[in-house]
């Protein structure tokens, strides 16, 4: 017999109630070591003040890195929890670009998703869906996530791009051949 879709959901949601009654593990606060953080505001934007902070640890850096690595969390992630995460994941990075003899500087970007706990998000998309009231905190956060990864990424990777003044070598012509045709 095949559950039916009001049973799925059902079950889906008797899940989600069972896990939050169960948190995680306790995370103390979390200091970025591995990364560098850039935040993005309930707009999607970029926070000006953390991307310039970005942009002078990226320029500070000696020698130049040769790659770029940029981080988004997910939904329903906490700054801490974001902050841990990114620091085990640019620990990986890091060992493996440092393998290959490359300079990798990783960027997290940071953004409002949490909503509160599970059982508070689940409460409010459901009376949402099913009663019509209120709204519904995940479509919220969607639209968010879409804004950070329009809006915000653009901003930072914009940004870097616009800093430099000038090309890598190798991408420079040294030939005055080459000038010449471009003047």
């Amino acid at each position: 017999m095949k559950p039916s879709p009001s049973n799925l959901f059902a079950a889906y949601l008797a899940a989600g109630l069972i896990a939050a009654t169960f948190p995680g593990p306790a995370l103390a606060a979390a200091t970025a070591t591995e990364f560098t953080p850039v935040v993005c505001d309930e707009n999607g934007q970029v926070v000006e003040e953390s991307l310039e902070k970005a942009l002078v640890k990226l320029k500070s850096r000696k020698p130049a890195p040769e790659h770029l690595v940029l981080l988004v969390h997910g939904f329903n992630v906490t700054v801490n929890a974001s902050t841990t995460m990114f620091n085990q994941v640019g620990r990986l990075v890091r060992s493996t670009f440092g393998r290959f003899k490359k300079r990798v500087e990783i960027v997290g970007v940071q953004w409002p998703s949490a909503t509160g706990g599970d059982t508070r998000w689940i409460k409010k998309s459901v009376r949402h869906k099913v009663l019509g009231i209120g709204h519904d905190p995940y479509l919220k956060k969607a639209e968010l996530a879409a804004a950070v990864g329009r809006q915000g990424m653009r901003q930072i990777v914009l940004r870097h791009v616009t800093r430099r003044t000038r090309p890598p070598r190798r991408y420079r012509s040294t030939s005055r051949t080459a000038r010449s045709n471009t003047t």
